[in-house]
């Protein structure tokens, strides 16, 4: 994320942060996996091993999640989730409303989804279903809360550049079928004109998604075999991910308002 901005200072910050490995659930794709991208686009959602983390402001209570089995522990005795083969940890949840986006870059020799751990469609569903009846009492909870504690909404501030609008959507994106991770090459050779070039990359701009915001969107290594990547007792809280992503993100957009400010 801070390495293309040939900003020495917060590459240096960025990487003195520490970083763990976090065991994610790919939602969607979230644009068409053209070949011989650096990059691939997806939103996630990172897996637990605990139960829900309470917040009040918010709404969440510790039972709004779903068990993965072999886990079979939850305070309103929800059904766990079966993955295929059988999830390598027990001690897991998908948590509601937990969800962001991710670049997942690619790679030259692939990836073997042999070594994937699946959800199928049917567990799918009923994840979706348990997890949407938390949402109408999660509105509940909040309102309560704050009618409670006297909260009120903090007053709308102009609209600045497109960029930071960027941010803040991406920086709150967490509390709102396994997709593909193939990133196989085509055997076709290239023969096109600068004018056919252009079209194709057009093309792509158009079905890849908006890219103004890739400075927000973590750049993340994939491994699809759990077991042999991540030990239970080393999977980490996922509350921490979006806190390095924060900081990775404040040195972004600080080098990026710098840049601005050299030019005038």
């Amino acid at each position: 994320m801070v390495k293309d901005l040939n900003d020495p200072e917060a590459l240096s910050a960025a990487e003195a942060l520490p970083t763990k490995a976090y065991l994610i659930y790919i939602d969607c794709e979230s644009e068409l996996p053209f070949p011989n991208k650096p990059w691939y686009r997806y939103e996630i959602s990172p897996i637990a091993p605990t139960l829900r983390a309470e917040d009040k402001d918010e709404g969440y209570a510790a039972d709004m999640c779903v068990p993965i089995f072999p886990n079979t522990s939850h305070p309103l005795g929800r059904t766990p989730l079966r993955t295929e083969p059988v999830f390598p940890y027990s001690n897991c949840y998908h948590w509601a409303e937990f969800k962001t986006d991710i670049r997942v870059r690619g790679r030259p020799e692939q990836f073997d989804e042999r070594q994937a751990t699946l959800l199928p469609s049917g567990e799918y569903n009923k994840m979706e279903v348990c997890l949407g009846e938390d949402i109408p009492r999660m509105d509940e909870l909040r309102s309560q809360h704050r009618a409670a504690t006297g909260w009120q909404d903090p007053a709308v501030q102009p609209s600045t550049a497109g960029r930071e609008e960027s941010l803040d959507r991406h920086l709150n994106s967490a509390s709102a079928s396994t997709s593909s991770v193939n990133t196989s090459d085509s055997d076709a050779d290239s023969a096109l004109s600068d004018e056919s070039e252009n079209s194709v990359a057009a093309l792509m701009e158009v079905f890849s998604g908006p890219n103004e915001d890739m400075g927000v969107i973590p750049l993340v290594d994939l491994w699809l075999d759990l077991a042999g990547n991540l030990k239970q007792e080393d999977i980490p809280n996922p509350l921490d991910f979006f806190k390095e992503r924060d900081a990775i993100v404040r040195y972004a957009s600080g080098s990026l308002r710098n840049v601005k400010c050299d030019r005038h």
